[in-house]
């Protein structure tokens, strides 16, 4: 409308080939809303460039489901008395009632340029809750399977991305820009399957067959972040030292949370150089506020 307010309206239907064809469609529309603010009110001259924005969208994915992975597959082993044996050869439990994980968000922003384009500033923020989140669980090894693949509730998650730009040097054939972006989200599971309050999604090597390592586990767990990691603590003292026993190992202590997986603080720092045809960048890539858990034998 006058160039300067944008409705953009868009409507899809996917068929997902790795679920059950009973289950695996889903229609999901979004709706996206923009006002050029430069182009329908006079700003300063330092100003070259205003844009509010906002959108709703619904989504659907089975991303974490493998191909053929929700059947059974079958193998042969060795020969008994002139005839071969065979065996269930998938590790884990085929679940044809899977469907499609769905996400509905919304977001806003703004987008902004300064003095001739040399400076941009970019402005997100974002909620989105999914649901039937699709996650792979560990079982017990006596089921005879591993693992099972399992449609588990709501999960939102909320957060703000930021991206600046910048041209220091704009000269004949030589430029140099510049771009920062920042991206942080909050993450919380808000309900799991048939009312339980945590899920096993991994579990490290070490303790898992009796070594006497210290075992670890990334959990899906109701008022968590999703890959909540929790395992074994050093047992201290009342100065809160170490604990060493006779053969000057660490003592284990209780389970307790050790920290969220996955970084919820991302950054990033680009510079382009260009002279003529000729082309150079550096880019900085960094996560903060991420976990990891390390127990060899006998720690």
């Amino acid at each position: 409308f006058n160039k300067y307010l944008f409705l953009s309206v868009t409507g899809r239907n996917d068929w997902f080939s790795t679920l059950n064809p009973n289950t695996n469609n889903i229609f999901y529309p979004s709706f996206g809303l923009s006002y050029v603010l430069s182009q329908s009110v006079q700003l300063p001259a330092w100003i070259s460039y205003a844009k509010l924005r906002g959108a709703w969208a619904k989504t659907g994915s089975d991303a974490s489901v493998a191909p053929y992975s929700q059947a059974l597959s079958y193998g042969f082993g060795n020969t008994y008395m002139g005839h071969a044996t065979a065996y269930v050869s998938s590790g884990g439990i085929p679940n044809t009632l899977l469907q499609p994980a769905v996400t509905r968000s919304w977001e806003a922003g703004f987008d902004a340029k300064f003095l001739q384009n040399r400076i941009g500033v970019d402005f997100t923020v974002y909620n989105r809750l999914t649901s039937n989140d699709i996650l792979t669980s560990q079982i017990s090894a006596t089921s005879g399977f591993g693992s099972v693949s399992l449609n588990t509730g709501k999960m939102r998650n909320t957060g703000v991305e930021l991206l600046l730009t910048g041209t220091p040097v704009r000269y004949g054939k030589t430029s140099w820009d510049m771009s920062f972006n920042l991206g942080y989200n909050k993450n919380r599971v808000l309900e799991l399957v048939d009312g339980q309050d945590l899920i096993v999604m991994q579990q490290s090597r070490p303790g898992l067959y009796s070594d006497g390592g210290v075992p670890a586990y990334i959990n899906a767990e109701v008022g968590q972040p999703l890959g909540i990691i929790t395992g074994y603590t050093y047992k201290r003292d009342d100065k809160g030292n170490i604990i060493y026993n006779d053969q000057g190992f660490p003592v284990r202590g209780d389970i307790a949370k050790l920290g969220n997986s996955v970084p919820p603080l991302t950054m990033g720092f680009n510079n382009e150089f260009r002279y003529g045809s000729l082309f150079a960048s550096i880019l900085v890539d960094t996560k903060f506020g991420g976990k990891i858990s390390y127990g060899t034998n006998n720690l």
